[in-house]
């Protein structure tokens, strides 16, 4: 595995997975991939309804977080990719599929996210949150 996809591998594991803070109508922790979601889910309503209202200050907030967090989780994860550019590729490998493993298991069967925006439960596992 190159350095690159290592760095990609990472990145997509922790935007998909790893839980952080979101400062909405209400708090939650959540991954970056559901703020996008829910920055998306916003985005239609904006189009339909239009700019008027509060919508567009909402897809700010829900845009802007997913962007700050993402944009920190690529530096986290380029300079891990950089400390460990010389190891083996196949030593990289099993260290990104460990660590996406390790942090996907723990999501999927831990109900560690607090989802005020889920239409089910307020703390879900990985699988409910993006139901």
């Amino acid at each position: 595995m190159s350095p690159r996809t290592f760095r990609w591998a990472l990145w997509l594991g922790a935007v998909l997975a790893l839980p952080l803070p979101f400062a909405g109508i209400e708090p939650a922790f959540i991954p970056v991939g559901r703020q996008i979601m829910l920055a998306g889910i916003t985005a239609g309503f904006v189009l339909a309804e239009g700019t008027a209202g509060v919508g567009p200050l909402v897809f700010l907030l829900f845009a802007g977080q997913a962007l700050l967090w993402g944009t920190l989780l690529w530096g986290i994860c380029w300079g891990f990719a950089r400390v460990l550019r010389e190891a083996r590729p196949g030593f990289r490998q099993r260290i990104a599929f460990v660590l996406v493993a390790i942090l996907v298991g723990i999501g999927v069967t831990d109900r560690l996210y607090e989802t005020p925006y889920s239409a089910t439960q307020e703390r879900s596992t990985l699988l409910e949150m993006y139901r």
